[in-house]
């Protein structure tokens, strides 16, 4: 069984006031006994004292150790929530640059049967002839209706491109963004696992003391 150093030296002070009297009839005897005792107490002393520093700067460093671990795992979710948050944005962005797709798609489309349909329904003499290479005469009503109608769709696509030329930029931004936080947060998490693992060496070590 292990006895405690300071439990030692309690029973090596009693035993320093017995020796004078056992060693009464040899003073000289006693003299050496008590000498030997005086440096056994030094001696535990010494190392008590010794232990207690060592235990003091481990429970110190232990104490660090838990600060830098709590301190790297706050980093690593500050930039857990900002990759969250741009997850979430770049989301954003994909979704907004589909419907502007979908919606030029649609544009496309619904002029294209508008054309096709005042075509087919005898609407469109004016590109018959302009096809056929006769000179249309009394189609001009016509022609400005078509003119307005082929400019109002050309400013609707040109302003969906627009929009989606913005979108691509900006995607392609948060996805730098996305990349740059990616690479934060692996080094992030590999300095976490460094200084978790410091701190339970620090823990095992103070309990051995």
């Amino acid at each position: 069984m292990k006895v405690c150093t300071g439990v030692r030296i309690t029973l090596l002070c009693g035993l320093l006031a017995v020796l004078p009297v056992k060693g009464a009839d040899d003073p000289a005897a006693a003299e050496r006994d008590l000498a030997k005792v005086r440096e056994r107490i030094e001696t535990l002393q010494t190392r008590v004292s010794r232990d207690q520093s060592r235990r003091s700067r481990a429970e110190r460093e232990l104490v660090e150790a838990e600060q830098s671990e709590a301190q790297a795992r706050q980093r690593v979710a500050a930039t857990q929530a900002e990759r969250d948050r741009v997850a979430s944005r770049l989301a954003a962005l994909t979704a907004a640059a589909q419907r502007s797709r979908e919606a030029l798609d649609a544009e496309l489309l619904t002029l294209e049967r508008q054309l096709r349909g005042a075509y087919l329904g005898g609407q469109a003499q004016w590109l018959r002839a302009v096809l056929s290479q006769e000179s249309p005469t009394d189609l001009g009503r016509t022609l400005i209706y078509y003119q307005y109608l082929a400019s109002h769709r050309s400013e609707l696509v040109a302003g969906v491109r627009d929009t989606l030329a913005e979108l691509d930029q900006q995607r392609a931004e948060t996805e730098a963004e996305q990349a740059r936080l990616d690479e934060l947060d692996a080094r992030q998490r590999l300095a976490l696992a460094e200084v978790a693992a410091a701190r339970e060496t620090r823990k095992r070590a103070l309990v051995k003391l």
